[in-house]
């Protein structure tokens, strides 16, 4: 029998779980020589905390146990309006960005990126969200892969201002 794969909205509760998978993620990143999230750049509890005070924290659970995490965050993202080497397609309604993906080293390698995406998308879809975003480091190539398998399309580059800060942006325009 295959275990229930499924996401939901974030609680405080979650945050050692939700902590646990961004240092197993920051580790894997590390171990694969990928600048991001190292030296203090990743994702921090308070930025968890804020995205779950916001309703924007989703937990990735199979079987009920949560294993992994992305923030679907709503509206413009100062960083992702400076994008060059591209250009983003203006949908004129608004977007979602994707931030924050990560899956507990015990779960990684059990296709689980593929129902992750498919179901941070459908939120996206309930939002009423038709231009989601999302970025990675230029040497993830892993994530670059789930996002492209997830239907995104590579747009450009943009830059957050920290060492090592380039990113590769995609776009998925939805239905």
């Amino acid at each position: 029998m295959t275990p229930e794969i499924k996401i939901r909205k974030a609680n405080s509760a979650d945050t050692n779980k939700i902590m646990e998978a961004i240092e197993d993620g920051r580790a894997y990143l590390a171990a694969q020589g990928v600048e991001q999230w190292q030296n203090g750049t990743g994702p921090t509890v308070k930025q968890v905390g804020g995205d779950i005070s916001r309703g924007e924290g989703y937990v990735l659970t199979v079987a009920g146990e949560t294993v992994g995490y992305a923030a679907v965050c709503v509206g413009e993202d100062e960083f992702y309006s400076r994008i060059y080497d591209g250009g983003w397609i203006d949908t004129y309604g608004g977007y979602a960005a994707i931030h924050r993906v990560a899956i507990c080293g015990s779960s990684r390698g059990k296709k689980l990126s593929k129902p992750f995406f498919e179901n941070l998308i459908s939120v996206c879809e309930t939002l009423k969200i038709k231009d989601v975003r999302i970025d990675t480091h230029p040497r993830n190539f892993i994530m670059q892969k789930v996002i492209a398998n997830a239907g995104f399309e590579y747009r450009g580059m943009i830059c957050f201002p920290l060492p090592f800060g380039e990113r590769k942006a995609y776009q998925l325009i939805l239905k």
